[in-house]
């Protein structure tokens, strides 16, 4: 789990650092969002929760995030501001939370460690609906393919539902493997 802080205020950014460094999280900050971005565009993957204020110099915190989520449909995002901005809190929402700035310490951590929580289920739901996608395309496929390989057909059910499979570690793989596996033998009995 890798976390991305970016605000321009310096102050801030420090003390968002202190958070993520009290939870023993991993972390990158930026007080620039366009240099924030240009290190997200470089391996969307690493990260998976991003602490984003919503008003800075181009790209702001909305416009970053939406940018992100393009790159990562996993991300999730904590938001904070002293404004109100109504236009995006749809937005918000759906992919994280708010914090209106000023902020106590303990109300800060309680949110990251929410953002942390939620970031973990996405991925975590992401790529169980993916092993269920995968097994059942290989099930599919394993009826019409002469090879009954389990690891084989996971990446070939992958990519014919064009699925990113370098996006997966291998235990992933193993994984929906063991479960086609698993299935194909049942079916069989």
């Amino acid at each position: 789990m890798k976390l991305m802080i970016v605000d321009d205020d310096k102050d801030i950014l420090i003390y968002l650092e202190g958070i993520a460094k009290r939870f023993g999280l991993q972390y990158e900050a930026f007080l620039d969002s366009s240099l924030a971005f240009e290190r997200f565009s470089e391996d969307p993957g690493k990260f998976n929760a991003a602490v984003l204020d919503v008003f800075m110099p181009a790209p702001d915190g909305i416009l970053l995030a939406k940018q992100m989520h393009e790159l990562n449909r996993k991300m999730r995002f904590l938001f904070i501001s002293g404004l109100s901005d109504p236009a995006n809190i749809s937005f918000i929402m759906e992919k994280g939370d708010y914090l209106h700035k000023p902020f106590w310490f303990e109300d800060a951590a309680n949110r990251i460690k929410n953002l942390i929580s939620l970031a973990e289920k996405a991925e975590e739901y992401h790529d169980q609906r993916a092993l269920n996608e995968i097994t059942n395309k290989a099930i599919e496929m394993a009826d019409i393919s002469s090879c009954k390989e389990p690891y084989f057909l996971a990446v070939l059910a992958a990519s014919k539902l064009n699925l990113p499979i370098n996006d997966y570690p291998e235990s992933f793989w193993e994984l929906t493997a063991s479960e086609i596996k698993r299935k194909i033998q049942s079916t069989n009995a």
